[in-house]
């Protein structure tokens, strides 16, 4: 059985109002994210859905690369190789991370199921 470990982290936000520079984000923080969006960064395709209440803001983000891709599959049941139809534009979708944020609690709470390289190589953006 796999451990399930979250994070809880400190979410900021800059503004570009007069006044301090840095503060805790709120609902309206998030009112223009759109639902869902995606997008390709350093070889690396990113889809990303956004769920919002009135509590807290919910981001499931489902990633993965082109790279390795073998020009062969083998049918693990029968050892058959066959020619891999997957394009090197196309990418399998298989690794995972969640964010949650609670607005009341301002609890930036993360879930990343392979690795972390998400947080360390990107400034979030709201």
């Amino acid at each position: 059985m796999v451990e399930i470990q979250f994070s809880t982290m400190q979410l900021i936000e800059e503004t570009v109002t007069p006044g301090e520079r840095f503060v805790t984000p709120t609902k309206d923080s998030f009112s223009n994210l759109e639902d869902s969006f995606s997008f390709l960064k350093d070889k690396t395709f990113y889809e990303i859905s956004v769920e919002k209440s009135d509590s807290y803001v919910y981001f499931i983000c489902n990633f993965g690369n082109p790279d390795p891709r073998d020009d062969t599959l083998t049918n693990i049941k029968t050892g058959v190789k066959t020619p891999n139809q997957r394009t090197p534009e196309e990418a399998e979708l298989n690794n995972q991370f969640f964010f949650l944020f609670h607005y009341e609690k301002k609890r930036f709470n993360i879930f990343l199921a392979h690795n972390n390289y998400f947080i360390n190589n990107w400034a979030f953006f709201v």
